[in-house]
C-alpha cells in the first residue's frame, strides 16, 4: 500500500478520533446534567452512548440543545468514519466483524445527529414527539461494544512508519 495513502488515512484518522471525542465529551455532560450517572470505571460502550442519547434527546433542558460547534464535530465525525471504513474495507485491512461494529456506531452517530435539538424550537419540538432508537433499529440491547481504536486496522494509521 502506497504510504501516501497511510498518510491520508493517519491525518483523517486524528480528525475523527478529535471530532469523535468532541462529541462524545458534550454527551457526556448533556446526559450527566439530565441525570445520567456512569457505573464504575467501566469504558464507555456503544449502548451507554445510545442511552446517553436517548436521555439528552428526551430531556427538555436548555443543556440538552447540541451547540453548533459539536454538531459539526459530529458531522464530520461521521463522514470521516464513513471515509475510512470504506478504505480499510476495500483495501482488505479490516475484518467483517470490524467493519460491521464501525458501522454500527456510524449508526448511532447519525441517528445522535438526527434526534438531538440543535435550538430550542427544536428542543420543544422533541419534548411533544420522543424519538425512540427502534426507528434506526439501534437499540439497548445492541452489543456493548466498547468505544475505542484498538482495531488491528487503527493501528496501521496510527502508528508512525517503522525505521
Amino acid at each position: 500500500m502506497p504510504s501516501t495513502q497511510i498518510r491520508t488515512a493517519r491525518s483523517q484518522y486524528k480528525s475523527v478520533k478529535r471530532d469523535s471525542n468532541t462529541f462524545k465529551r458534550w454527551l457526556e455532560q448533556a446526559a450527566t446534567s439530565c441525570g445520567w450517572s456512569k457505573i464504575g470505571n467501566q469504558d464507555r460502550t456503544t449502548a451507554d452512548i445510545a442511552t446517553q442519547i436517548d436521555l439528552v434527546a428526551n430531556t427538555q433542558n436548555q443543556v440538552c440543545i447540541i451547540p453548533d460547534d459539536v454538531y459539526a464535530a459530529l458531522c464530520n465525525a461521521i463522514n470521516g468514519r464513513k471515509s475510512c471504513k470504506q478504505f480499510f474495507h476495500t483495501t482488505n485491512l479490516s475484518t467483517n466483524a470490524s467493519t460491521r461494529s464501525h458501522e454500527h456506531f456510524i449508526t448511532i452517530l447519525e441517528w445522535a445527529a438526527t434526534v438531538l435539538p440543535r435550538n430550542q424550537r427544536e428542543l420543544l419540538q422533541h419534548g411533544n414527539s420522543k424519538p425512540q432508537r427502534s426507528e434506526i433499529q439501534v437499540s439497548s440491547s445492541s452489543p456493548a461494544t466498547p468505544i475505542g481504536d484498538s482495531e488491528p486496522e487503527w493501528q496501521v494509521v496510527k502508528r508512525g512508519r517503522r525505521r
